[in-house]
């Protein structure tokens, strides 16, 4: 008796379920912070920026815009296309505008999640493909319809975090750049150790989680 109470409690909580759920309501909160943090950055540029750092600080100059930015949970180098997508119109220098994408993995017949108007999508729009997005300025709805969003395909492994690039419909995904590493964090005291922010390039680190030793 108490397996078979068991085993309807199991069904009608439905764990998996219920962590779809949770892990979607992440990546809802994940694209609005990110969308605040774009509509800050155009505030001071006029422009919003050419790529996101997805999974690492977003800084430019003394101007932090986000200490993390987040990336899908469900985000690794072995499923690539469930990372978040951050796209605008080809080559512009200067972007208006821009859609962030991600997938949700609960959907419902009904669910429709995307600050786009309907037909304003990507012609593979959906599942299983990108089923939620954010879009900020004014978008370019023949540019999005007619241009499809392309599954990236596998990257390699031991690769960072992903950071998607937004130059036109296509992600591209890249490990973090050498070259913008700077010594802005010293790890301090522990264990464990406590890290710091020090005079820009006075210090071993150039993430704010002691990792990236620069050499």
């Amino acid at each position: 008796m108490l397996s078979v109470l068991v085993l309807i409690l199991i069904l009608v909580i439905d764990p998996v379920r219920q962590l779809d759920k949770m892990k979607d309501a992440q990546r809802l909160h994940d694209l609005f912070q990110v969308k605040n943090a774009l509509d800050v950055y155009y505030n001071d540029h006029d422009c919003y920026p050419a790529q996101i750092p997805f999974g690492q600080e977003w800084k430019e100059g003394n101007t932090v815009y986000m200490r993390k930015v987040p990336q899908d949970p469900d985000c690794t180098p072995g499923s690539p296309n469930r990372c978040y997508v951050y796209v605008y119109q080809g080559e512009e220098p200067c972007p208006q505008w821009n859609v962030l994408y991600s997938r949700k993995s609960y959907t419902e017949e009904t669910s429709y999640s995307c600050s786009l108007p309907p037909g304003c999508v990507p012609p593979n729009f959906g599942e299983p493909g990108y089923n939620s997005c954010f879009s900020s300025g004014r978008v370019d709805c023949d540019y999005i319809s007619t241009n499809p969003l392309p599954t990236p395909g596998p990257l390699p492994p031991n690769t960072p975090t992903p950071t998607t690039g937004g130059s036109g419909p296509t992600p591209t995904f890249t490990p973090t750049p050498t070259q913008s590493c700077s010594r802005d964090y010293a790890c301090t005291g522990g264990p464990p150790a406590r890290c710091n922010i020090v005079p820009a390039g006075t210090g071993q680190y150039c993430l704010s989680n002691c990792e990236g030793n620069c050499p």
